[in-house]
């Protein structure tokens, strides 16, 4: 008894495998939340936003493979981000996984690969944790209300994971992975840990829920650096969905439900009078419409299943009678 008692039982990043008071083990399925392969010749622009400036410049996509140029003009840029940000949800943890490759490098260029989030919308990240080539100078990096605050001095040579307190990327391709809940962020190259943040005295980033994004940036240089990927995604070390709740709404009015991402699961239309209309957004405000609703007379009680996410906010804008409950998460 003792014996078991005493095992400890970990992967090889170090992450501990535990179980309930009752002895069952733990387990986590990996959920692929945000982020698609790069199949075919054209950005799939339903999932990733692209974007270029300056004379050159450029994203291309071939043979599952897509990079990223900045051309040759200084201060042009090429980025690209998901389209979505993955929800965060409390007591799971995420993975940012990608596989990259850079080459050269020079003094007036910035390639970035990681997660991020904007306060006035992308591409400019404020939020965020990504690796970063600053130049011929690698190293990481937290994003905090526009601000980088690393509590570390790595490109001095400072990285406390497995790799060594020194580490720079070759020209050839790596599996880098960032893992984050509201409390940690670990930086993996290879299965192997790089570094770790503590986030102790206070967090880390403003949002948990970010974007997978990639940019390369000439501020001053007028060479054209290039980052390419493989894959990129984000996904979390859990469950799709957690157990939702309900609004019911009597009356004419105009509400946010949510202030952040969830998923809207169902509407149940108890009364429904003619003239009468329903309006959900992907939004705090009056914006970005999900679903306009206003089923004909007489043919309620009734529901519509939507089943699906939303990645800002959840709101809704009714006018007429109407009797409805609003289930979601």
């Amino acid at each position: 008894m003792s014996y078991f008692s005493s095992l400890n039982i970990s992967d090889t990043i170090g992450f501990p495998v535990g179980s309930t008071p009752l002895g069952e083990m733990r387990v986590a399925e990996p959920i692929r939340l945000v982020g698609a392969s790069f199949e075919g010749n054209n950005v799939d622009t339903n999932f990733w936003t692209p974007t270029t400036s300056g004379v050159g410049s450029s994203i291309n996509q071939v043979n599952a493979e897509l990079t990223l140029s900045t051309g040759t003009n200084s201060g042009s840029y090429a980025s690209i981000y998901t389209v979505r940000r993955a929800r965060y949800i409390s007591a799971s943890s995420m993975r940012y996984r990608t596989v990259v490759q850079i080459s050269g490098g020079a003094a007036g260029n910035k390639r970035r690969w990681g997660v991020g989030w904007a306060s006035s919308g992308m591409p400019i990240i404020t939020e965020g944790a990504y690796f970063q080539m600053n130049g011929t100078t690698f190293g990481i990096r937290t994003l905090k209300n526009g601000v980088e605050t690393p509590s570390f001095s790595v490109d001095s040579g400072a990285f406390n994971g497995d790799l060594g307190a020194t580490w720079t990327p070759g020209t050839g391709s790596y599996v880098y992975e960032i893992y984050w809940n509201n409390s940690s962020v670990w930086f993996v190259v290879n299965n192997t840990v790089l570094h770790k943040i503590d986030a102790t005295s206070t967090t880390w980033a403003g949002t948990m829920s970010l974007h997978v994004f990639s940019d390369s940036n000439n501020s001053s240089n007028t060479i054209a650096t290039t980052l390419s990927m493989r894959t990129a995604c984000i996904s979390r070390l859990g469950k799709l969905e957690t157990a939702p709740i309900y609004k019911h709404i009597t009356t004419a009015t105009g509400l946010i439900l949510k202030d952040g991402p969830g998923i809207l699961h169902r509407v149940v239309y108890n009364t429904f009078v003619n003239g009468a209309s329903v309006t959900f957004y992907d939004s705090i405000t009056a914006t970005n419409i999900i679903a306009i609703m206003s089923p004909a007379n007489n043919i309620y009680p009734g529901s519509v299943d939507y089943n699906l996410s939303f990645y800002n906010s959840l709101s809704i804008t009714v006018t007429g009678t109407v009797d409805l409950t609003v289930i979601y998460e």
